[in-house]
């Protein structure tokens, strides 16, 4: 592709709250077709090997599940420990500016260290040597590199984002003593993610001396 179809239009949606407080501001990547088709083409491949990738309770960009199934595991988990009047408390998180913050040659070398050599090597072209001009208020700046985050609006950007988490989530609830709620069917369940939105289920209070560690 050419610089110029690898340039993006950024403008800024406003979502809840203040308007004129820019962290309420959205930045939303507008990019061009034939950009969006080739993205989109490789999107697709890579769907099929995602849960292979993420952990087993993200449910955005993974073939097959979608946001409902959280708020129905939500919903249904509510019912369930009331029922066995057992102790729970749901701890919801959302990480700020996730999507801004991944480092493009950690991401890199995350596709390839799971043998995505050939997604390494195209999706490198989509986000190496890549550039953005922002839209405000009819005001457009000058093109700048963009050497971190990934692009809202990439066909791409939640495929890179949840391989380069990939299970860190269970790994700090396991570290911090969270016990998983065994419900009927076998399941166990800790937490749900959807995108950088996560939902920890707390069973049991970790030893004070966890919380002093971290």
């Amino acid at each position: 592709m050419s610089q110029t179809q690898r340039v993006g239009n950024i403008v800024l949606l406003p979502k809840s709250g203040d308007p004129l407080d820019p962290r309420n501001r959205r930045p939303i990547t507008l990019l061009n077709v034939d950009y969006k088709i080739l993205a989109k083409a490789l999107g697709n491949r890579l769907s099929d090997v995602m849960p292979d990738i993420v952990g087993p309770l993200q449910t955005c960009a993974v073939r097959g599940k979608c946001i409902q199934h959280n708020l129905w595991l939500m919903r249904d988990l509510i019912e369930f420990v009331k029922v066995r009047d057992l102790p729970c408390a749901l701890v919801s998180l959302d990480q700020e500016k996730a999507f801004d913050m991944v480092d493009h040659d950690f991401l890199f070398r995350t596709l390839e260290s799971f043998g995505l050599n050939s997604v390494y090597f195209v999706g490198s072209r989509y986000y190496k040597d890549v550039t953005s001009i922002v839209t405000v208020n009819g005001l457009t700046s000058g093109p700048f590199p963009v050497r971190r985050g990934v692009r809202q609006g990439c066909p791409l950007s939640p495929f890179c984002m949840f391989s380069s988490a990939k299970r860190s989530v269970p790994r700090w609830t396991d570290a911090l003593g969270f016990r998983p709620f065994n419900v009927p069917g076998g399941a166990r369940v800790k937490c749900v993610q959807y995108a950088d939105d996560v939902t920890v289920l707390c069973r049991t209070s970790p030893p004070l001396s966890l919380y002093r560690r971290f």
